[in-house]
């Protein structure tokens, strides 16, 4: 009788500890989600997120969200990123590491686009092809739009009537491709 007891009493100790693992486990992995969504979060947008945007979107308490904010500069720091997490007032923004500035500066200015210029290449995307004179009637003038798309070989373009035919780039199809397959 004594060894039931004394089994049992082993028994409940071993579940109790694999249910405290299993909690663990579950604890770790919701950790990492949303430390992984705070980083997409400050990642994709281009203006600083306030604590309060970030506590919504998490449902974490402004706390928890400024230890993982640490957690992600610290890993960042070790692995000696070009990123950054900054505070900025009660928000906080992703940049680059400034001491990393010159470095990247050309290359990204050959890839920025004026808001008129994403907004006629995403017609272009979403039609193959379009006239000129039709985005224009959408968007109004856009002719400078159309000008740096064209310098920056994101698409070309070939005279139709009083018009412009306006086209993806074969360098832009294969950056469209490239993203589709990831």
């Amino acid at each position: 009788m004594e060894e039931k007891k004394e089994s049992k009493e082993v028994g409940e100790k071993e579940e109790k500890r694999e249910e405290g693992k299993k909690e663990e486990e579950k604890e770790g992995k919701r950790e990492t989600n949303n430390k992984s969504l705070i980083e997409a979060l400050l990642f994709m947008t281009a203006k600083p997120v306030s604590i309060n945007e970030l506590i919504k979107a998490t449902s974490l308490n402004s706390y928890e969200i400024k230890n993982i904010i640490n957690s992600l500069n610290e890993e960042y720091k070790k692995r000696d990123s070009w990123i950054e997490i900054v505070n900025i007032g009660r928000s906080y923004f992703m940049r680059v590491n400034p001491k990393y500035n010159e470095i990247i500066s050309n290359f990204v200015q050959e890839l920025e686009l004026s808001k008129k210029a994403l907004r006629v290449l995403a017609l272009v995307v979403n039609n193959k092809e379009i006239l000129q004179s039709k985005v224009v009637k959408i968007l109004g003038p856009v002719y400078d739009a159309v000008k740096e798309l064209e310098e920056k070989k994101y698409i070309i373009s070939e005279k139709k009537g009083h018009t412009k035919l306006l086209k993806l780039s074969e360098r832009c199809k294969f950056y469209l491709e490239e993203s589709k397959r990831k």
